[in-house]
């Protein structure tokens, strides 16, 4: 049983399920409509049930490892540790947007959730993060036309 809650894929199949279901739950509150007259409550459902199925396979994937090596699954202190540096990420992006930018708060915020696996260098972390955050900025500045800045200079 520790080695299903171990498991990376299963305990992250196991929350895209969650809320794949709460989202496809709650949408059954609304009225449905058709695929060609959409009410308020078909796209909800519709992704919630997407998320389900992802969901099944991300965690498929972690069942396969455990059947097939058990060597491969990390360690309580990799997941304690993932636990607590994921969510920080998130939270230095949404700190850092507003005062520079899309491109080095993507680029800090891909840089600190490199921090999750020991196994990642400082410098594989830093060109990752550079390349996420240059794919980010074209991605969302130039090929939609988002009205966000890619760099901001800060005053103080």
């Amino acid at each position: 049983m520790l080695s299903i809650i171990r498991n990376k894929d299963i305990v992250a199949g196991a929350a895209v399920i969650v809320i794949g279901g709460v989202y496809a739950l709650t949408s059954l509150a609304y009225p449905m409509g058709t695929a060609v007259m959409m009410g308020p409550g078909y796209l909800p459902f519709v992704l919630g049930t997407l998320l389900v199925f992802l969901g099944v396979g991300i965690a498929a994937t972690g069942v396969r490892q455990i059947v097939g090596k058990a060597e491969n699954l990390y360690s309580l202190e990799a997941n304690v540790r993932a636990i607590a540096v994921l969510p920080a990420s998130i939270i230095v992006f949404g700190l850092t947007i507003e005062t520079f930018g899309l491109g080095p708060a993507t680029c800090l915020a891909v840089w600190s959730s490199t921090l999750a696996d020991p196994r990642i260098s400082f410098r594989q972390g830093l060109i990752t993060s550079i390349i996420v955050a240059a794919f980010g900025v074209l991605l969302f500045r130039v090929a939609l036309g988002l009205q966000i800045e890619a760099i901001k200079w800060p005053v103080f």
